[in-house]
This record gives C-alpha cells, sequence and structure tokens, in this order.
C-alpha cells in the first residue's frame, strides 16, 4: 500500500501522482501535470492524513509530500519520523507554490541537509498552531526558509537541531514573520540555536517566548546565538520573552553580526537567565549573555537598538549583559531611543586604554552600568 487517505481529502481538479519511494515508503508527488506549471491551475487539500516512516535517498528528495507550484493546504495532518538520508527536504518540499498548514505536527523528521521537516522555497507559506518536535538537518533542524513569504501563528518547536545553523528555522533572503511562538530546548552547533537569519528582507517576532536553546558546538569554533543570529538582516524584536538561553561562543540569545544590511530592533521584552559560558578566549565574552554585537566585519551601518522598555534581570555578572566587539578600528553603538525604564549592563571590549568601544543614546540614558573587558 502507497498511502490511503480518507473521505475528506480533496484533489482539484488533476496532477496528484502518488508515487513510491526507492524503498517503497509511501510518498506524494504533486506536478502541474499537462497544465502549464506556472499556471497555479491546480490546488491539493489533505486533512486528517499521517504520513509515517517515509524514506527517501534521493539527492533533492522529499520523504513524504514534493510540491511545486500551485496550492496546497494541509490541516490536522501529522509526518512522523519521516527521513530524507542523503539530501535536503527532509519531509517535504514546496516549491514557488502557495501554502497553508493548520494544526499539523511534525515528529522526528530528518533531513541530510537542509530543513529536517520541510525546505520552503520561494513560494508563500502560512502556519496557524502548527507543532515541530525532535526534527533535525544540517541547516534549519524543522525548516528552512528560502526567499518568499511565511507567516507562523501560535506555532511551537521543541528539542530540533541543527548541526551547523539554525536549530529550528533557518531563513534567508525572504521576508518571515512569527506571532505568540514558543521555540524551546532546540539547538544548532555553530550559530542561531533557535533561528538563522541570513540576508532576510524582514524578519519580524512578535510576542512568544525563547527557553532553554542553545548552541553547541566546541568554544572558539562557531559564532553563537544561543537564540538567534542575524546576519545581513532587519530584524524586530517586539514583547518577546528569553528564558536561560546560553552559548558557549558568543551572545547567549542574540548575535548581531557585522555584515551590510545587519539592522535589530528590540522593542520591549524580558531577557531573564540568559548566559554566555565562553571564558576560554579571555575577552570577557561571559558579558554577552542576553547580546553580542559583532564587529567581525568592518561595516559601520550595522544597528542594535533598544526603545528603552525592554527588562534585562541579570543577576550574575554576565547574565543578561550586551556585549559590544572592537575589531578593525570599528566600534560598535548601543541605539537607545528613549529613557531606560529598567537599568542594562554593557560590556565593552577594551584592548587597550586608547581604544574602547563606546556607547550612544539618542536621549537621556537613566540607568546604565559599564564593565570593560
Amino acid at each position: 500500500e502507497i498511502l490511503t487517505f480518507p473521505p475528506s481529502v480533496r484533489v482539484i481538479p488533476v496532477g496528484m501522482i502518488i508515487v513510491p519511494s526507492p524503498f517503497n515508503c509511501p510518498a506524494v508527488h504533486l506536478l502541474s501535470s499537462s497544465i502549464s506549471p506556472r499556471a497555479g491551475e491546480y490546488g491539493v487539500s489533505l486533512k486528517g492524513c499521517d504520513f509515517k516512516d517515509c524514506v527517501t535517498e534521493a539527492k533533492n528528495g522529499a520523504a513524504a509530500l514534493w510540491m511545486e507550484y500551485g496550492t496546497l493546504e494541509l490541516n490536522q495532518c501529522s509526518f512522523t519520523d519521516c527521513k530524507s538520508g542523503v539530501g535536503k527536504h527532509g519531509a517535504m518540499y514546496v516549491c514557488y507554490g502557495t501554502s497553508k498548514f493548520t494544526e499539523c505536527t511534525f515528529t522526528g523528521c530528518e533531513a541530510g541537509v537542509d530543513g529536517g521537516a520541510m525546505y520552503i522555497y520561494r513560494g508563500s507559506a502560512e502556519f496557524k498552531e502548527c507543532a515541530f518536535n525532535d526534527c533535525s538537518g544540517e541547516d534549519g533542524g524543522a525548516v528552512f526558509f528560502s526567499n518568499g513569504t511565511a507567516s507562523l501563528e501560535n506555532c511551537a518547536f521543541a528539542g530540533c537541531s541543527a548541526e551547523v545553523e539554525g536549530g529550528a528555522v533557518k531563513a534567508e533572503y525572504g521576508t518571515v514573520t512569527l506571532n505568540n511562538g514558543t521555540i524551546e530546548n532546540c539547538s544548532a552547533k555553530r550559530a542561531g540555536g533557535g533561528i538563522y537569519a541570513l540576508q532576510c528582507k524582514k524578519l519580524t517576532i512578535q510576542g512568544g517566548e525563547f527557553k532553554n536553546n542553545s548552541t553547541t558546538g566546541k568554544t572558539g569554533t562557531g559564532k553563537g546565538g544561543g537564540c538567534i543570529i542575524n546576519n545581513g538582516s532587519k530584524l524586530f524584536l517586539n514583547s518577546v520573552t528569553f528564558l536561560n538561553n546560553t552559548s558557549n561562543n558568543r551572545g547567549g540569545c542574540l548575535y548581531n553580526g557585522g555584515n551590510p544590511g545587519t539592522e535589530t530592533y528590540i522593542n520591549g521584552g524580558t531577557f531573564t537567565g540568559n548566559t554566555c559560558t565562553n571564558t576560554e578566549e579571555n575577552l570577557g565574552l561571559e558579558g554577552s549573555g542576553a547580546i553580542f554585537c559583532s564587529s567581525n566585519i568592518t561595516n559601520p551601518d550595522t544597528v542594535l537598538q533598544l526603545c528603552g522598555t525592554e527588562t534585562f534581570t541579570g543577576g550574575a555578572e554576565g547574565t543578561d549583559g550586551i556585549y559590544l566587539d572592537y575589531v578593525h578600528d570599528l566600534p560598535r553603538f548601543l541605539r537607545i531611543n528613549s529613557a531606560l525604564q529598567y537599568p542594562i549592563r554593557i560590556y565593552l571590549n577594551a584592548d587597550s586604554a586608547s581604544r574602547y568601544v563606546v556607547a550612544k543614546a539618542f536621549s537621556q540614558i537613566w540607568h546604565r552600568e559599564w564593565y570593560l573587558g
């Protein structure tokens, strides 16, 4: 048996081909059949379907479902232990199409390369109340978004991991919005235990909680960002809670890269119990419990901005701290656009009396503490 559909399945009007994987495990291949592949003239809606133990060894295979163009809607479907052993795309690949996922679950899905649960390329995707548990890949442990747009509403990621970058999500070049979601116990070895954002036009995270995420590679061999790394993207963090996240390299919560186009705007939110454990390099990097602002690239336009209402709880030295790096005679700036309502701790990499990092504010700062590392 290749695949069994419940009565709720609708296929409109043509273009669905069911094919076995190399191991005769279930797979669904959705093409445009005889119609123009760019016409978007067909749609597929699945409800209550369970995909389990799908396997493919194809280089670009998707173990459970592959769709090019058209429209895909999945409602209350589950994908369990679907694996793409040597290639990209994990359980699912969606290319150029429009896709909607409602109350779907992805558990134990794996990709040999990118996107443990799915890889979405140049399409638009919408997720509502979906859950990703224990998924893994090289980049993007659960989901890899490349170009296009994606929105995630009330979605949860737990226990997902990446061998390199983006324990839960890797997003590049497109526009992504996460509303009231959770990312918990996710990890990446090199960078972005929760999210890796590479040159995204806009990444907005509204509300939600990032908890117990981490980078796990050898100290000194990766970038960091226990929750998020921003590399050339415009990132907005609005009223997000960061709790007990950690990196053994740089930035327990956030690594703000030095590449052109890197802009991070933090509007409210809470940082509690976040740490950086890197003491081996003797640079005071443990001060980057909350944020590490990088100077690795000689780009003066990198932005890190607070609105002034954020809470950095920070008990022990370095916990929930902000670290401004100094490389290539180029200081990094922390912008604060209104009076601080709570204290913050800023750690400066000052390697001599005449060379140091400064922070500047657009208006009066009421509470500030400076630590030279």
